[in-house]
């Protein structure tokens, strides 16, 4: 039975990137830095930059993809990417040295007031720099891209938070009815009898503009939280505390036996 008072849960089925391979990272793998972790582009901008560095002693190899990125059924979404690209679209880079990726708009995104994109970094293994008994590994990386179509200063993220029963496990539902994306980290849970449930420390993921995003909570169905929570986070690097209202159907009345 999960202990309720300073639990840590862990959201499942959340990663933030991909390890392709089997057995450990050694501790002189390679490791892309990217700077800024989040890229903005205010409106009119045709083009900004990011940079990716290489601290270590080998050359890195990596393709570069961009996506739309949407939430659809409350689940990152990916698809091909229109009005921006992203150049170069391979890239090697050598120990110790940089490399500036541009990314360039070639048309108005209209789906929302604030465009959201991700660009996927591949990276690709050289054979020939790989150790004779090492593991073969494989990393992608996510930078998260954001378009301004027309935001004004008066715009924000507004979150409706629920929490919602499935089959097995409790479900936490954020809804953004606002016209800018909500970055969430450090979320923690508190039902009414004081009992707390830590979900996550540091980054759990984005609710975007107009859309939801649902995440499945390692909480086990038949625990109890009332007709509401308090939810203690972080939305875009502010400390915030929120009410998540329960929703959970009732069961069926089971039949009378005739």
């Amino acid at each position: 039975m999960l202990k309720s008072t300073g639990t840590h849960v862990r959201p499942a089925g959340r990663a933030l990137a991909f390890l392709l391979g089997i057995g450990t990272v050694p501790a002189s793998a390679v490791t892309l830095q990217i700077s800024p972790v989040t890229v903005e582009m205010a409106q009119g901008q045709s083009g900004t930059i990011f940079t990716l560095s290489n601290p270590g002693q080998t050359p890195i190899h990596g393709q570069l993809r961009v996506f739309n990125w949407d939430q659809i059924n409350g689940e990152d979404v990916l698809s091909p990417a229109e009005h921006i690209i992203v150049s170069p679209p391979m890239t090697q880079i050598a120990a110790g040295q940089s490399q500036l990726v541009r990314l360039v708009r070639t048309g108005q995104d209209n789906r929302h007031k604030e465009a959201s994109y991700r660009v996927l970094i591949d990276e690709i293994i050289d054979l020939h720099t790989q150790p004779p008994n090492g593991v073969m590994v494989r990393m992608r990386y996510s930078v998260p891209i954001f378009l301004d179509n027309g935001l004004t200063p008066g715009d924000r993220s507004n979150l409706h938070w629920a929490l919602l029963c499935g089959p097995k496990h409790w479900q936490l539902r954020i809804e953004n009815k606002g016209n800018r994306r909500a970055r969430i980290s450090n979320v923690a849970l508190e039902d009414g009898k004081g009992r707390k449930y830590v979900i996550q420390k540091g980054l759990l993921g984005y609710a975007l503009s107009g859309r939801y995003r649902t995440w499945d909570l390692d909480i086990p169905v038949n625990t109890v939280f009332g007709a509401q929570a308090i939810v203690k986070t972080t939305i875009n690097a502010k400390e915030s505390i929120n009410k998540a209202y329960v929703q959970c159907p009732a069961a069926p009345a089971p039949r009378k036996a005739r």
